[in-house]
């Protein structure tokens, strides 16, 4: 019992929930912590493109786009639409009446918003999910709509909605969980495309303590600036006496790149991300091989390498 409460304890220990005051953050400027910018800041990264079988988006080379309710009691139809039309000058924008079907062939790059997924399927036009409903995305994935997905109520940040659907910012999110039968971990989308090359890990032998550090480079070969989530995952331990199953999200870092721009980006992993928990509840760093690989998603793995961990066990935290 003993162990298994001192682990619990260190894993909030780790990032500073139990101390009395939070670590103070110096040295931004104040314009970019601001409340409004941070929430503003948070919505963009955290709104996820997850298909875009058509390329409607961004919406900034329609000539005319029609915001629909998903549901007859939508209440940021015209919210949206005032700000769809003050990001998007000589685009016609008007809302338009509850959805049950868009008509093929219609003049409009329409837009449904909807707080749930299950209420857009109607239509195959442009699906924005904004709330947290997850479970019916698969059937929306299975229809030719380009799907956004925002997870919360529109209510006052329909100009923030706007800016990404204009392609005035990014859609920054990644999916924090799979949903079955339609997107991976890690998935979503942008406005450009990213190449990914010279993977190096070092050190290729992990002792102890050591540090993992999964360096490569991203290069951005699209047309239009865009931001990239590199993401770190584990998989296919060998020679150890404790193995999770599956593939295993480690670490993650993004990177800002304006077009034809390559940088190199380094994800630190911390020798606790390689442990496991093992039958006495101890955080054990066991001798073996694993593999390290590096993409946009579980799905989609751009590089591969290998690590090994030194042939003595190293325990983490008691």
């Amino acid at each position: 019992m003993d162990d298994a409460v001192a682990a619990v304890l260190s894993l909030k220990f780790r990032p500073g929930l139990l101390d009395a005051h939070p670590p103070a953050h110096h040295g931004a400027p104040a314009a970019r912590t601001s409340p409004a910018h941070v929430e503003r800041a948070a919505l963009t990264r955290s709104t996820v493109l997850l298909t875009d079988p058509g390329g409607v988006l961004p919406l900034d080379r329609a000539r005319a786009v029609e915001v629909l309710p998903g549901a007859v009691d939508s209440a940021d139809v015209d919210a949206l639409a005032r700000a769809l039309a003050a990001v998007l000058p000589g685009v016609a924008v008007w809302p338009g009446p509850a959805v049950t079907t868009v008509a093929p062939g219609s003049p409009a790059d329409a837009v449904v918003v909807t707080a749930r997924p299950e209420d857009a399927v109607r239509t195959a036009e442009t699906a924005v999910v904004t709330g947290d409903e997850i479970g019916g995305l698969a059937a929306l994935a299975a229809t030719t709509a380009t799907v956004l997905l925002c997870w919360r109520p529109l209510g006052d940040h329909a100009g923030v909605l706007a800016d990404v659907l204009a392609g005035h910012a990014e859609p920054g999110g990644r999916l924090p969980v799979a949903v079955a039968s339609a997107f991976p971990l890690g998935h979503g989308g942008g406005y450009t495309t990213f190449d990914y090359s010279r993977l190096v890990i070092s050190p290729p032998v992990l002792d102890g303590g050591d540090v993992l550090r999964v360096r490569c480079s991203v290069t951005n070969t699209g047309s239009r600036p865009g931001r990239e989530v590199v993401q770190v995952y584990l998989a296919n331990p060998t020679g150890r006496t404790v193995v999770a199953d599956g593939t295993t999200l480690a670490a993650f870092a993004a990177v800002d790149l304006e077009p034809g721009q390559t940088l190199p980006v380094t994800v630190r992993l911390p020798p606790a991300r390689l442990a496991v928990w093992n039958r006495t509840m101890r955080h054990i760093v066991e001798p073996g091989t694993v593999d390290v690989l590096v993409g946009r998603s579980a799905a989609d793995i751009r590089l591969r390498g290998t690590v090994t961990v030194a042939a003595h066990p190293a325990y983490w935290r008691r």
